[in-house]
């Protein structure tokens, strides 16, 4: 099984990576990759009671995460990074070249680890 921290510590790390040997801002990319699922209930558990929505986690999930985000002092990037992650579903195009580094990692490692988690096991199927 993949948990979220997993995910959001692969889309951080290799956003620094990235980030950093362009010489962008790698700090505001790693904190946001970090911090852009921070949205504290199971999406997939559709009765979960922290679960404020049965359906859209898609859509609503990057504005939750940045509301819960906000105690950690963000900048105006990070807040972007996160609140935009999800883009294109939320309309509003990213700001930032890290805000699109994002975007793209996230994708990226969810569909990476969804193809290595589907694969057979040991040859067992």
């Amino acid at each position: 099984m993949l948990f979220r921290s997993d995910h959001v510590l692969k889309v951080s790390y290799l956003a620094y990576q990235i980030a950093k040997s362009r010489g962008w801002d790698a700090r505001a990319a790693a904190r946001a990759g970090l911090l852009h699922d921070f949205f504290l209930y199971n999406w997939h558990d559709s009765d979960d009671p922290g679960r404020p929505t049965r359906n859209l986690h898609g859509f609503r999930h990057p504005k939750i995460a940045l509301e819960n985000s906000r105690k950690f002092n963000l900048s105006a990037m990070e807040e972007d990074i996160i609140l935009k992650h999800m883009w294109p579903l939320t309309l509003r195009m990213p700001r930032y070249k890290e805000s699109f580094l994002i975007v793209f990692l996230d994708k990226y490692v969810a569909t990476r680890d969804f193809l290595q988690n589907s694969r057979p096991q040991n040859g067992k199927q």
